[in-house]
């Protein structure tokens, strides 16, 4: 039907969720055919009341490695400051594991504003994580390694971008707040946090003790 008027008014919203906001802006139309009224609520954005059922940690200085899975990236990358300090805590893990870091012809490209950002070469890893169905209770452990391009100025933690969740067949859902893997039939979630901070969700993807115990016969898969 066609739209032939519309009220704007601002205050409070009903029946909004704790991951909503208290504010918003509600327009009503009539409808000329069969007088239905329709009501739009415009939501303010504010993050810190998001996600308050995932916990915080700080990326940097938690024992586990976290990385950002960020739709919004195409190509998966990290800060040199960052690969420093998930090495040393890759040696403290497990059987000690480092990674390599492959040199590549040093590329240059904008950032934000007027920054730029310079890829050096790429960090590959040994990752390995437990994926939980909420719905049998039963986890599942997998592993992989991670390659990332390494950026040489700033702090990024890692970011997993579209290349890797599509291999990985991640999936993120910004309504509930949770990242789950596909693995065949099933959607698994993924060990999740907020980052201390920007309160972005983050994934742990560092529980090389549990592979260790759990496939053994696999770990001279992590040595190649």
């Amino acid at each position: 039907g066609r739209i032939i008027r519309s009220i704007g008014l601002i205050g409070e919203a009903p029946a909004l969720t704790p991951r909503q906001s208290y504010l918003a802006m509600t327009c009503t139309m009539l409808d000329s055919l069969d007088d239905c009224e329709l009501e739009l609520i415009a939501l303010a954005a504010i993050p810190e009341h998001q996600y308050q059922h995932l916990p915080i940690v700080d990326v940097l200085e938690d024992p586990g490695i976290w990385a950002i899975p960020d739709g919004g990236c195409n190509s998966s990358c990290h800060s040199r400051a960052w690969r420093n300090t998930a090495q040393q805590k890759l040696a403290r893990t497990g059987r000690g594991y480092m990674g390599y870091f492959q040199s590549l012809d040093t590329k240059t490209f904008s950032g934000l504003g007027e920054n730029k950002s310079t890829c050096s070469g790429r960090y590959t890893f040994p990752a390995a994580w437990r994926v939980h169905n909420p719905n049998t209770g039963r986890y599942k452990t997998q592993y992989c390694p991670i390659s990332s391009n390494e950026i040489t100025e700033g702090h990024s933690p890692l970011l997993i971008g579209t290349d890797l969740m599509k291999q990985l067949r991640f999936v993120i859902d910004y309504d509930t707040g949770t990242v789950c893997q596909k693995i065949g039939d099933e959607t698994l979630e993924m060990p999740m946090a907020r980052a201390k901070g920007s309160k972005l969700i983050v994934i742990k993807v560092s529980d090389l003790d549990m592979f260790e115990r759990r496939c053994p016969r696999l770990l001279e898969r992590f040595d190649e």
